[in-house]
């Protein structure tokens, strides 16, 4: 490797860490603004008035963090959302560890989806391939992990079964 091949490769290191440094810090303030705004409260005040079933609201959910995933890069949405959802999801007894897999599982598949999906552009730009023949070409895998979110959404031993039996 020259000097000059470093140099780009820090450069380019510097300036995608600030971008991502800049979402975070954005996403950590409004985070700030809206525990001390009590949003997570009535937020899940209203939850528990409106929703009175586990498997719906996580129905709700699923659906509402695939929207955020496609839109929002995924540690900014959990800085924001997490502290949101998490006293809500506890709430109606689903446990931690199926609500962080499910969390983190929906917004790894709207990192992949179009529209502005992050992970899609990042694959694409690597592999020089376009957009449309990668939606094309993806159906099968997300028709595979819809299959999974599902199991991973009402089937809590799916999400559990390693965790209890290790701890």
């Amino acid at each position: 490797m020259k000097m000059s091949h470093i140099l780009q490769g820090l450069k380019e290191t510097v300036a995608t860490t600030a971008s991502i440094m800049l979402i975070v810090s954005a996403a950590s303030v409004f985070s700030w603004i809206l525990t001390k705004e009590r949003i997570p409260q009535m937020l899940t005040d209203w939850m528990l008035q409106t929703i009175d079933n586990k498997y719906v609201f996580l129905i709700v959910i699923n659906i509402f963090l695939l929207i955020v995933g496609m839109f929002i890069e995924g540690n900014a949405s959990m800085i924001i959302l997490v502290p949101l959802l998490a006293p809500i999801a506890a709430s109606y007894g689903i446990n931690e560890i199926q609500f962080a897999m499910v969390y983190i599982f929906n917004n790894a598949i709207g990192a992949l989806s179009p529209p502005m999906g992050t992970l899609m552009f990042v694959t694409c730009s690597i592999t020089k391939c376009k957009t449309a023949l990668f939606i094309k070409e993806a159906v099968p895998f997300y028709i595979l992990l819809g299959i999974n979110l599902m199991l991973l959404t009402w089937f809590e031993p799916f999400t559990t079964f390693l965790v209890n039996v290790l701890y």
